[in-house]
């Protein structure tokens, strides 16, 4: 099993979330799969092949992996309901793509925009039967 870099661990921990699952992939230059770690399977993630393509098993990656800076991809849909904040960290001639579920975060974010929506939504009824009011 390889070790993970230190930058990378150190980039993990300051990252980290209480009670959030993370999974890494290590691509190398050529965007194949070197190695992985975590429970990918929590992400859909069921068939990695490492020595293979990146993009063909990960089909969300396809265009991310050239930019030469962290790239941070919040509330990516990663099916059945699961939500994962995506980090794509390259590290000397590799690049590391790190999960941090979010689907919690994506819930309580979705459910505070409807609290608003309804809100807006009263507010402009509200506004209407004044209105009506005002006229008679």
């Amino acid at each position: 099993m390889l070790k993970i870099p230190v930058k990378i661990s150190n980039y993990i921990s300051s990252r980290w979330m209480a009670e959030k699952l993370v999974i890494y992939l290590q691509i190398d230059k050529f965007a194949t799969l070197i190695n992985w770690g975590g429970a990918p399977q929590d992400y859909g993630l069921t068939e990695l092949k490492i020595g293979k393509p990146v993009i063909e098993q990960v089909n969300f990656l396809e265009g991310m992996l050239t930019a030469p800076q962290i790239q941070v991809l919040p509330f990516v849909c990663l099916g059945k309901n699961t939500y994962a904040e995506i980090h794509i960290v390259p590290v000397d001639n590799d690049i590391y793509v790190l999960m941090f579920d979010v689907t919690d975060e994506h819930d309580q974010q979705q459910k505070m925009q409807q609290s608003g929506n309804e809100l807006n939504i009263l507010a402009y009824r509200q506004r209407q039967l004044l209105e009506r009011l005002n006229k008679r």
